[in-house]
């Protein structure tokens, strides 16, 4: 008889018509194990050595009292199972230790106008005002904008569920043919913005907005999940926290669906 139990392995074993539990656990190794390349230090797991618990040195005398005995042995090995999982450390335990990954290559990306959409997310006052490194995105996304519509790249816009065009910043407006969405984390879901972008032939959109985890985020997976190449300027998004704008260019970067289909620039790197 095998048992599993999340941290903790165990199994019975009969010797002699005895029982006995054996039990190992995986333990983190603090010494780092470094490789020859770039790689960071990482630890590793490796297996404990096995404890044996005994549940009978008396010889079994029946099937019945063999199969009490097996009973017997399956809590025990249960229990222990639970203990270990207990102990286990979760991230939170570890959050100290966690080291930064190496930050991504960012890439010149030249731009095809005709199949190339820029998006412009939530810039409205109630977004970027209470956001200082928003503010400061302003320069460059306007200057981002002005080459879009120099170079005759479609450009589109979104608002949170409670702005409205009129809310967008007034460096940033739309113009009358421009089209606005409105939407909560994704601009994706609930509107027409996928009908619009193929209608009109777009295959890549660049992706600019407040704030970084929320919108920015939200409509880059969107956009991946439904077929388009994302663009995402890394001075063109910002949120209130430094740490929320490295979580999502490591999330870009490395999670299912949006790695290999998101490339990370910057403002000036984007051209023809």
């Amino acid at each position: 008889m095998s048992l599993s139990i999340l941290a903790m392995q165990s199994h019975l074993e009969t010797n002699d018509n005895s029982f006995y539990i054996l039990a190992s656990w995986p333990r983190v190794v603090e010494n780092e194990v470094r490789s020859n390349g770039p790689e960071p230090p990482r630890r590793e797991l490796e297996i404990a050595p096995r404890l044996r618990f005994p549940v009978s040195a008396i010889s079994v005398s029946s099937n019945e009292e063999a199969s009490m005995k097996r009973t017997l042995a399956g809590i025990l090995a249960s229990i222990l199972g639970l203990v270990a999982f207990a102990e286990a450390p979760t991230i939170v335990d570890e959050w100290s230790q966690v080291r930064t990954p190496p930050a991504p290559e960012l890439q010149q990306v030249k731009v095809e106008p005709a199949t190339t959409a820029l998006l412009l997310l939530d810039f409205e006052e109630r977004t970027v005002g209470p956001r200082p490194r928003a503010v400061a995105t302003l320069p460059r996304v306007a200057k981002l904008l002005e080459f879009a519509r120099a170079s005759g790249i479609l450009v589109a816009y979104s608002t949170t569920l409670a702005g409205s065009p009129e809310t967008i910043l007034p460096d940033l407006k739309p113009l009358p043919s421009e089209h606005v969405v409105k939407a909560s984390v994704d601009k994706f879901f609930g509107t027409d913005l996928e009908a619009y972008l193929k209608g009109k032939g777009i295959q890549r959109v660049i992706i600019a907005g407040i704030v970084a985890e929320g919108a920015v985020l939200g409509t880059s997976i969107g956009a991946t999940l439904r077929g388009f190449k994302v663009v995402v300027p890394v001075d063109g998004t910002a949120s209130s926290e430094r740490y929320a704008e490295q979580y999502v260019a490591w999330h870009l970067m490395n999670a299912p669906a949006v790695r290999g289909n998101v490339v990370l620039t910057r403002t000036d790197m984007i051209g023809l």
